[in-house]
């Protein structure tokens, strides 16, 4: 029984090529994270004028502005935060989203792991999986 691609399409959903080769379609088993060369398994979905569609891995994803944006794609956007290319390891993140930043101003609680982050005491995977934690709760 032949299975279905597994790579997603950003803003579609997943691949209906079947599976040839390590779960993916001839059309995308050769695609590498366009940050660290892994095996892709996605598009990136960032928006602005235009959808990003970077192939991605599950490790990386469109690195986040100072404003907690993605820089504007197709627009006239920010500059990169320094040392940084347009797509990132998520450990690597250096500011989280705006949507985060905003939860700030009325739960304190993000706040203080937003506070922690930017302090160094948390890494960005450890305050994201706060976030997510206290989201859940």
């Amino acid at each position: 029984m032949s299975e279905q691609c597994k790579y997603h399409l950003a803003w579609i959903g997943r691949c209906k090529n079947l599976a040839i080769e390590n779960i993916m379609c001839e059309e995308h088993k050769n695609e590498k994270c366009i940050s660290c060369g892994k095996p892709a398994t996605r598009q990136c979905s960032e928006t602005g004028q235009f959808v990003c569609g970077a192939p991605l891995c599950d490790d990386c994803e469109h690195t986040t502005y100072p404003s907690g944006t993605n820089g504007g794609i197709g627009f006239f956007g920010e500059k990169l935060p320094e040392g940084m290319k347009e797509h990132c390891k998520k450990t690597e993140q250096k500011y989280f989203s705006w949507m985060a930043k905003s939860l700030a101003d009325e739960y304190p609680e993000v706040a203080e792991i937003l506070k922690d982050f930017d302090e160094g005491k948390t890494t960005y995977t450890e305050a994201d999986e706060l976030l997510n934690s206290f989201l859940k709760n």
